[in-house]
């Protein structure tokens, strides 16, 4: 069975958006869900500004039409990138 099905929509969407307007919202909100939410410590790691990076999310959080606050979104995408991530190993 695909690990592909198990993630969110959403995630197939990022990537396509990434792909065919060169960003990296895929790989930012990765980072974010990695540092645990904290938005400085992920723009830190990203190397750009704390606004420029809140700037992302929001667009992230409209692109994938999720609430990036909501525990149980949270929950879901940390599963799904585990998923995909682990997938690639």
């Amino acid at each position: 069975m695909s690990r592909n099905r198990y993630a969110r929509r959403g995630f197939w969407k990022l990537i396509e958006h990434d792909e065919k307007m060169h960003t990296e919202y895929y790989k930012t909100l990765y980072c974010y869900l990695q540092c645990r939410y904290n938005a400085a410590v992920t723009a830190k790691k990203l190397f750009i500004h704390r606004s420029t990076f809140l700037n992302r999310l929001e667009r992230i959080g409209e692109l994938i039409q999720t609430d990036l606050e909501d525990f149980r979104s949270r929950l879901y995408l940390s599963v799904s990138f585990y998923i995909l991530e682990e997938g690639k190993q």
